[in-house]
């Protein structure tokens, strides 16, 4: 059975801090977010490929 990951909240976000790590968060959804040791917020984002028949 796959395990489920919550979504990522708004204060969850804003609270993000690291402190000598890199620091990922994950909503499950195909989102990440990796905090840097610097603080800055990287976005990234899973793109699933296109349905060749559609």
């Amino acid at each position: 059975m796959a395990r489920t990951t919550r979504p990522l909240t708004h204060t969850e976000v804003q609270k993000a801090k690291t402190t000598d790590k890199d620091l990922t968060l994950h909503d499950g959804d195909g989102l990440f977010l990796l905090v840097v040791t610097n603080g800055a917020i990287v976005i990234h984002t899973q793109r699933l490929k296109s349905d060749p028949g559609g």
